[in-house]
């Protein structure tokens, strides 16, 4: 994905970026070092070339620059698409952690996974996103890292998510400052039952 349109509104205090693929997302100044500090105002914000089209650059009144990467405005909007693939990033760190220490050959591993040893190759590739979540939980399992209650999946609902960035931001709140705070919804996995019993 590239970003083919930028610009900033110093009213709403919010970048906006279009993407090649149509999707538009914003941004808080609030969000960025540079930016958030009062009275600044941004002066100007362009789709960053050298950067290859997955960032802006921005200048502000007070002759300071920075650039933000468009990761950062996916992150602040959760893109489905890329939530869904930093999480299967995060399980194949843990499979490769994991792989260190099994004592187990990839021959072994696709044997115990009923594939072959080019799959298991396209699973721990950081780089490759068209694996299934599930098949990351299969091969966790057989390297003997299944997916445990400390690592389970927290589903929260979107107030919990204005929660959180209302406290990064005004990060001297207390938890009695804040009247009601939304349960999270959790998923442990059936292995973990013992564990949280």
């Amino acid at each position: 994905m590239k970003i083919e349109k930028a610009s900033f509104s110093n009213k709403k205090r919010l970048f906006t970026i279009v993407t090649d693929e149509g999707k538009t997302f914003t941004l808080p100044y609030a969000r960025l070092s540079e930016a958030s500090k009062g009275g600044v105002q941004i002066v100007n914000a362009y789709v960053d070339i050298e950067l290859g089209c997955e960032a802006i650059t921005y200048s502000t009144n007070t002759g300071a620059e920075d650039s933000v990467h468009l990761d950062t405005f996916l992150d602040f909007n959760s893109d489905p698409e890329f939530v869904s693939n930093v999480f299967l990033y995060n399980l194949t760190l843990r499979a490769l952690e994991a792989l260190e220490g099994a004592g187990l050959s990839i021959r072994e591993i696709a044997r115990r996974l009923g594939t072959s040893p080019s799959q298991v190759y396209r699973l721990i590739d950081t780089t490759n996103y068209s694996k299934s979540i599930d098949n990351m939980v299969r091969l966790l399992a057989v390297l003997g890292s299944p997916l445990e209650a400390e690592r389970h999946v927290v589903v929260r609902r979107k107030s919990d998510g204005d929660l959180i960035r209302l406290r990064q931001r005004l990060p001297y709140l207390t938890e009695d400052d804040f009247d009601s705070t939304p349960k999270s919804s959790t998923f442990r996995p059936l292995g973990s039952r013992k564990q949280a019993a």
